[in-house]
């Protein structure tokens, strides 16, 4: 090179233009497409409201009387949960509502979705006496005696106690003892 020689770069042409501008399109148009399946698989990208502050929420407006209200705001935030271990919390604290309120259809049905959605939970026959328990609530003994007895063959020895007393509760209501 001498001194004279020019060392300017040379001015982008229009076809590295449209190349950049196809690039940006492409990507622009990829991340438009993912976007919605990664959130559905994994719930999308940006923090969803944890399982706990909802719990939180539920709690403040319990204290404050407004039953009504944490119940929707439990059902919305079921409904939209994708997280297994949160959505279980939620159901757990939904049926607890649902008993405190005595609704004992809602927590009928909460139970079912526990039971049908969890089924090698540690906890299950934990679940399956709350059920039990909550269906003779409802007079329902055919069906209460049935999970009882279900219990008492599936369950470890230790988690008996609660099948053997729900089944004196109904015995009891029957009046065979």
């Amino acid at each position: 090179m001498t001194q004279y020689s020019s060392h300017r770069r040379e001015e982008p042409r229009l076809s590295r233009t449209i190349f950049r501008l196809v690039v940006v399109f492409v990507i622009a148009f990829a991340l438009f497409k993912v976007y919605p399946l990664a959130k559905s698989r994994w719930g999308g990208w940006f923090a969803e409201e944890p399982a706990a502050s909802v719990v939180e929420r539920v709690e403040s407006e319990v204290a404050s009387g407004d039953l009504e209200g944490a119940a929707s705001l439990l059902d919305e935030s079921i409904a939209a949960e994708n997280d297994p271990a949160r959505r279980k919390e939620l159901l757990l604290q939904r049926v607890d509502l649902a008993e405190k309120a005595q609704d004992w259809s809602v927590a009928v049905q909460r139970l079912e979705e526990l039971l049908r959605d969890y089924p090698g939970d540690s906890e299950r026959p934990r679940y399956v006496a709350r059920y039990g328990n909550t269906l003779e609530k409802q007079e329902r003994f055919e069906e209460a005696r049935k999970q009882y007895e279900g219990l008492l063959k599936s369950a470890p020895l230790g988690m008996r106690a609660p099948a053997y007393i729900g089944l004196g509760r109904i015995a009891l209501h029957e009046e065979k003892l």
